[in-house]
């Protein structure tokens, strides 16, 4: 990702505070992408966090790695931020090609 990319992300999300990380991401026919997503504890709050990952997929073995607890911002420049995240689930798993650019919130 290009300097120019990384600081149109940070301006884009700077209002969300902490840091925003992009990892890349391909997806195996074996083990996917290997995250569990879950929705804000706060059911009045519409966000997608990490809640849990296999060893064997893409996210735990990405340079950073996904980690549990991040929100997820984008996925392929599809804004899922403060979207629910079985609406979220829904379109990641309908997203074609195995090479993912996801955006979180750390």
């Amino acid at each position: 990702m290009t300097c120019e990319a990384k600081d149109k992300i940070r301006k884009k999300y700077s209002s969300l505070g902490d840091s925003v990380v992009a990892v890349k991401l391909e997806r195996t026919l074996k083990a996917g992408l290997g995250l569990s997503l879950a929705g804000h504890r706060d059911r009045s709050r519409m966000a997608v966090f990490v809640c849990g990952l296999n060893p064997a997929g893409a996210a735990a073995k990405a340079i950073p790695p996904v980690k549990v607890g991040d929100e997820i911002l984008e996925v392929n420049g599809i804004v899922l931020h403060g979207r629910c995240h079985l609406n979220a689930s829904a379109i990641i798993k309908g997203l074609v090609g195995p090479v993912f650019k996801i955006i979180l919130l750390r």
